[in-house]
């Protein structure tokens, strides 16, 4: 611990701040959630409710069999 403590103090010592951005880069989104959100999105146009967890494996067990 105390050697990462070094490291980053003598990062922020050089870069005379904090030597990394602080903002969130727009086009590093996670493809799961834009799938998720794209599907909501979807389901909300055509009137389809939104399920409940029971209505959620229920799907899924209907799949496995």
């Amino acid at each position: 611990m105390p050697s990462y403590l070094r490291m980053c103090i003598s990062g922020l010592i050089s870069a005379k701040g904090i030597p990394f951005s602080m903002t969130i880069d727009q086009e590093q989104t996670n493809k799961g959630v834009e799938a998720m959100k794209r599907a909501s999105r979807i389901a909300e146009e055509n009137g389809i409710p939104d399920m409940s967890l029971e209505d959620i494996n229920a799907e899924i067990e209907a799949a496995r069999k």
